[in-house]
Order: structure tokens, then sequence, then C-alpha cells
């Protein structure tokens, strides 16, 4: 019985496989529930599936040893502001933002262990705004920025790096993730595809979805969107089976409080895939993320050193004066006062070593929104410090700006923090110090704020003490230290603020958190701590950091 069970299933299966070989209709039956990208087409004599012509264009894209593509991005968006009573909507206004951003793309590739791409682009951004009253202006905006993304491996190490200028870019996809998409991650994806060539030779395919998971990686790593792209053109020349575009596009329509669309397009253009050997891989060194920075650095951009010093050196007048002409002459044999930073540093040295002086250019620091650098040159004699220069760089517009120079003295206790802010530390008199903060202030570094403590505000009852301190308001300052009950044990602070075009002047009183009364009687400006903090800054709790050696 058994036996003839097991016959009967053979029999079975005979006559399925002829007839799936033999009837056209048979065959096509079971193939309608392949997956699409296996669907068999012919053409002039040949048999070719999607899969497979992704396939054969993968294998040259990831292993040739370079590939060069331009591309576009284009964004557009429009808005439309309403507003809402119980009789009627009006529109306030429309706006509408296009940006688009010149894109290229480039790799080289010795093996999996070492390789590189990068993504370098050009955008503008514009924005225009239209009103519909008359008491509202229409606008418009326009900002220009630059970028360029590197990631690879060297050597088995893995290297990222991103340097702009202008705005910051975002996120760049991985082009080649976009390329050669994941054919196993086509879930609710529809296909289709042009497979007749066209008068050029071209075929295309169609990927069309709410979400394409099969590029979503190439917007970061373990990514599961395709940022809002819904559709993706691969066009292929038919008879090499090569890739030669992609083009990704999608629109959104949404609401929050305002009448939104969106509409983007992402566009590759394969211009070059070779595989003659790529013998070695260039890698700069970057400092920062602003290009404009890291160009002055490496020499490739000049700079204009300004003549300028704010000297923290007057305790010693006659060497400030010798270390100020040093760095004047310097700069003025330049022609036209322009050079490099290099130039600027080999240039000193020689200048200082004729007078007598040692000098380097020992440590930069950059500041966290990668919108300056200080550089700090050091200046010896006899193999004693004297003091230091630093020299800031400042960011202004889509150029480096040198507008002043500090000279501190050796004799000071100088930081840096994070934010570039130099704070030089100087002792006046046995109670009395002093302490002055230089920023980065709207494309400029300049004085922010100067802070002379008094350690005991008895202290002011001494003539001398009080000159030191006081100024204007001794008189005052005199008759508040007399009476004040805490004197002998409360120190003061005299505080000297830049706000906007002005520079103003407060007390602040060892933990008095309400001094305003003592302002009153004596006519004073006296200030909390916190209050002064607060415009100072000193409540961000910035974080001091190390110059870094040009070495490193």
């Amino acid at each position: 019985m058994k036996a003839k069970i097991i016959i009967r299933l053979i029999l079975v299966a005979v006559i399925a496989c002829a007839a799936y070989f033999c009837y056209p209709s048979v065959h096509q039956f079971f193939l309608k529930y392949q997956h699409p990208l296996d669907d068999i087409y012919e053409y002039d004599g040949q048999e070719i599936t999607i899969r497979n012509l992704f396939v054969a264009s993968s294998e040259n894209i990831l292993y040739a040893s370079h590939l060069n593509d331009s591309g576009r991005r284009e964004n557009y968006l429009s808005s439309a502001s309403y507003s809402t009573n119980n009789t009627r909507t009006i529109n306030l206004g429309d706006s509408e933002s296009i940006s688009y951003t010149d894109l290229e793309y480039e790799r080289f590739y010795i093996d999996s262990d070492n390789y590189v791409w990068t993504v370098s682009g050009t955008g503008r951004d514009s924005e225009l705004e239209y009103c519909n009253f008359i008491i509202f202006k229409d606008q418009s905006y326009e900002s220009l920025s630059s970028f360029k993304y590197y990631e690879g491996m060297i050597d088995g190490q893995e290297y990222t790096a991103y340097e702009y200028s202008g705005s910051e870019a975002g996120t760049s996809p991985d082009v080649v993730k976009i390329l050669v998409p994941d054919l196993n991650k086509m879930e609710n994806t529809s296909v289709s595809f042009n497979n007749t060539p066209d008068s050029t030779g071209r075929v295309s395919v169609t990927f069309t979805g709410e979400n394409l998971h099969c590029i979503a990686e190439a917007f970061g790593e373990g990514g599961t969107s395709s940022q809002g792209y819904t559709q993706i053109e691969y066009v292929f020349d038919y008879k090499s089976k090569n890739l030669l575009s992609v083009t990704l596009s999608g629109s959104q329509k949404f609401e929050v409080n305002d009448y939104n669309q969106r509409i983007q397009t992402l566009s590759f253009t394969v211009d070059d895939i070779s595989f003659d050997a790529c013998e070695n891989i260039e890698i700069p060194k970057l400092i920062c993320e602003n290009s404009l920075i890291n160009d002055v650095f490496s020499g490739d951009t000049q700079i204009q050193p300004s003549p300028n010093f704010k000297t923290e050196m007057a305790d010693n007048l006659e060497q400030s004066d010798i270390i100020s002409n040093i760095w004047s002459d310097t700069i003025y044999s330049f022609p036209k006062g322009i050079c490099t930073v290099s130039d600027l540093s080999n240039s000193l040295i020689d200048n200082a070593k004729e007078l007598g002086f040692d000098l380097v250019m020992d440590g930069y620091v950059i500041n966290d929104e990668n919108m300056g650098a200080l550089i700090k040159f050091t200046i010896s004699q006899s193999e004693a410090e004297i003091g230091c220069i630093v020299m800031p760089l400042v960011v202004s517009g889509d150029g480096i700006i040198n507008e002043n120079n500090l000279l501190i003295s050796a004799g000071d206790t100088m930081s840096v923090d994070n934010k570039c802010c130099i704070k030089v530390y100087h002792t006046v008199s046995d109670s009395l110090s002093s302490v002055t903060c230089y920023s980065f202030q709207l494309e400029s570094f300049d004085f922010a704020y100067s802070i002379l403590k008094e350690a005991k505000i008895s202290n002011l009852l001494n003539d001398e003490e009080l000159s030191l301190f006081a100024g204007a308001d001794s008189e005052n300052l005199r008759t508040f230290a007399s009476d004040y009950k805490q004197a002998e044990y409360s120190s003061i602070d005299k505080y000297a603020i830049k706000e906007g075009d002005n520079q103003c002047g407060y007390y602040v009183i060892e933990d008095e958190i309400h001094p305003d009364e003592y302002g009153t009687i004596y006519e004073l400006p006296f200030k909390s701590k916190d209050a002064v903090e607060e415009k100072t800054g000193d409540n961000r709790n910035d974080t001091v950091v190390e110059w870094i050696k040009f070495d490193e």
C-alpha cells in the first residue's frame, strides 16, 4: 500500500514538471508568484531579471578602484499661514523656501581595509515670504554653504571627518548604499521595469513605497527610514549592464498650525568608474569642522594680521614695546601685510632672534562653535619666558579676520576655555588682584569684562589701596567701608562689563544676596554675584582646556 502511494506521488510530480516546462500558461501561473525582482524579461534574444541587473552593476561599483559621481539635492517647502475666527478663515500670507546643493561623490578603494569616500557639496538656501496685509512687508533671505564628508578605513582603522563653510549641512548619505540598494529589504515596495531600451540603449527600474527600506541604511547606520523619499529610479545601460544614474524623489503634505507641502529630489550620475590600481589614499588632517579655519592652518588661505595689541604686560613696558615692534615689523614686511600662518611664524622667529629673543608658535585652541581660533606665540629670553602673544582668528562671513591681539606677561596666569574665552589673572598687591576676560563677540574678539578683587573691604580705608581700587567712587566707597559691619571679614569685587557699545561698572559684596539697599544709601552700583555672572556668562560653567601643540 505504501509503495503505491509513493509511486502515485512520483507520477504527479513528473506530470507537474512536464506541464510547467511544456505549457507556457502553466509556466506563467507559477512565475506570477515570484518576486518581481526575479521575473524574467526578454529583449533581442537576451533574458534578464531586475535582480541580475543590480548584481552585475553592483560588482563594478563595490570593487572599482575609483568611482566618481556628480549629483544634486533639491528641497522645496511651501506653506500658508491662516487665522480662523468664528465666521471666516483669513490667509495671513504664504512663504516658500528653496534649497539646492550640487554634490560630488568620489571613492578610492584598495581593499576592504583601505578605502575612503568623500561627498562634497556647494549649496544655496533661499526663503521668500509674501504677506497679504500692507502692514507687513514681503521678505527674502539667502545663504550659501559648502561642505565635505570623509569616511573610510586606513589599515583597518575607521576614519571619519567633516568640514564646512557657511552654514552646517547636516548629514550626508552614504552614496554607495543608494547606488547598490539592499534587495533583501523590499517589503511594501512596488517594482516596475521599463525593459525595452530607448534610443540610447537605456532601461530603467523604479521602486515606489512610503518607506524605501532598501536604501534606508544610506541615511544612517541602522537606519529604517528613507527620509521622505518615496520613489527611486535606476537607469542602466542595457548592453553593458552598468548603472548610469539614480534619482530619488518624494513629496509630503502636512498641517501643523499652517498648511505645508515639501517636495524633495536627490540624484546622482555615474561619471567615472575605473579599475586601475590605487596605490595610496590621501587623508586630510582637519583640526576642526570649519573649512575656513582648516584652510588657514594648512596654509591654503592667507590672513592679514593686525598690528593692534591689547596689552596685559603693563609691568614691563620696555619689553612690551620691543615685542610689539617685532610683531609690527614682521607683518609690515609682507606684501600688503598678507601672509600664511606658517610664514608669519617663521618671520617672527627670525626677527625675534635678531633682538636676542626666542619665539615659538606653540599652541592653538578652536572654540566649540568652530567660529574662531586662538594661536599662541611664546617669547623667552635667556631661556626665561617673558610673555606670550595670543592671535585670535575670527570667522567673519566667508573669510577669517584678525582685528587685535593680546600681549600677556609671563608673570600673569592665563586660562582658556572651550569657548576660546581667555582670562588673565594678575596680582596688584598683597590683597588686590584682577581678572580680565577676552572673548568672541559678534564676529570679533574683544574685551568682555574685568574684575578687580579686594580681599577685605576694610582695606579700602587705606588711601593707597583705595586709589588702586576705586577711581571716581573713592569717597563713597571709603564711607561704605567705614560703615559696613563685616568690612574686616568680607571681600568686594569691582566689575567692568562690556554691554553693547558701553562699559558698565558694578560692585559685588561677598555673600550679600540683596545689596540694593547699600546702592541707595551710598549711591554706588551694587549688584548680587548672580546678577553680574548672568551678564558675564560665568554661570555657564565652561570647561578650561589645554593649548593643543602644533605637532599633535
